[in-house]
C-alpha cells in the first residue's frame, strides 16, 4: 500500500514536470506532491521539498476547518497564507483536491500539490523581497479558497490571481499543471479504493501509519537517554550582516513510552 501510494505521488510529479509552463516546475522542481487521509494526515509523498510535504497536513486541516460541511465532489481548493491557511511562505501555493469514494459523499482523503509560483505581486518581482518589513510587502495572501466549485472553475477568483502576478502567463499554465496533477492523483487513489473497498483501504492506511510509528520508536529507542544539542549559524538577517545562532535541544527519555520518545 505504501509503495502504491508513493508511486501515485510520483505520477503526480511527472504530470507536473511535463505540463508546467514555468521552469521553476519543469527544471527546478520547486514543488511537491502528496496524499493525505480524510483528516489531513500525510500518508504518502514523492521526492520534493521537505517543508512542502512535512507541513502538508496543516494546509489540509485548515481546509477542513474553514469548509466543514461544504466540501463536495469535483471541488478543488487553493491556499498559501502561513498564518490562517497552513501555508509555509506566500509564493508556495497549495492545490488540494478532495477524493471521494465512488458514488458517495464519503471522503477518502486529499491529493495535493504545493508549488512555488514565479511571481505573486508584492514589492519586488520574483516572489522574494529582502526589503519587506511586513507580510503584505511579499505578495498576495491566500486564505483557503474554493478555486473549482463542483467542477466549475471560479473565473472571478482565477482572474484575481492572474492580475496580481507580473507573470500571469506563467501562472496560468502552472496552475493548470497543478490541477492536472492532482486530478490524475485523485483518479488513481479512487481506483485503489474501488479495488480494495473503502474499509480495507482505511485499514491499510492505519497499517501504514502504525508501521511508520513503530519504525520511528525503534530508531529512538536505539539512542541512549540524554539531551542532544545542535547549533547552526546564519551570517545575515536579510538586512545586514549579523551572526545569528539557531539552537535546538532534543531530549530522549526511554521510560516515557516504553520504546522511547522525544521531548
Amino acid at each position: 500500500m505504501q509503495k502504491r501510494l508513493d508511486q501515485i505521488s510520483k505520477h503526480m510529479g511527472w504530470v507536473m514536470t511535463r505540463t508546467a509552463r514555468s521552469p521553476i516546475f519543469s527544471q527546478s522542481h520547486d514543488f511537491s506532491c502528496f496524499v493525505t487521509d480524510p483528516d489531513g494526515t500525510l500518508i504518502a509523498n514523492a521526492d520534493g521539498i521537505p517543508i512542502h510535504t512535512g507541513g502538508g497536513g496543516f494546509a489540509v486541516r485548515a481546509l477542513l476547518r474553514d469548509f466543514a460541511g461544504r466540501i463536495f465532489p469535483e471541488d478543488v481548493f487553493i491556499l498559501s497564507d502561513p498564518y490562517v491557511a497552513g501555508g509555509n511562505h506566500l509564493p508556495d501555493w497549495v492545490i488540494a483536491r478532495p477524493i471521494f469514494v465512488s458514488g458517495t459523499d464519503r471522503l477518502a482523503g486529499f491529493c495535493c500539490n504545493r508549488a512555488h509560483q514565479s511571481d505573486i505581486g508584492g514589492g519586488l518581482a520574483g516572489t522574494y523581497n529582502p526589503e519587506a518589513t511586513e507580510i503584505w510587502h511579499e505578495g498576495i495572501r491566500l486564505p483557503v479558497l474554493k478555486l473549482i466549485d463542483r467542477g466549475t472553475v471560479r473565473d472571478d477568483l482565477w482572474n484575481l490571481l492572474l492580475i496580481n502576478s507580473r507573470t500571469a502567463d506563467l501562472l496560468d499554465g502552472d496552475l493548470r499543471a497543478m490541477l492536472g496533477s492532482t486530478e490524475v492523483g485523485a483518479q488513481r487513489v479512487t481506483a485503489l479504493v474501488d479495488e480494495l473497498g473503502i474499509q480495507s483501504y482505511f485499514d491499510h492506511l492505519a497499517g501504514v501509519l502504525d508501521h511508520a510509528d513503530a519504525r520511528m520508536r525503534d530508531a529512538i529507542s536505539a539512542l541512549p537517554d540524554g539531551v542532544y544539542l545542535g547549533e547552526d549559524h546564519t551570517d545575515n538577517d536579510c538586512f545586514e550582516k549579523v551572526d545569528i545562532a539557531v539552537r535546538v535541544a532534543m531530549t530522549v527519555r526511554e521510560h516515557v513510552l516504553g520504546k522511547g520518545t522525544i521531548a
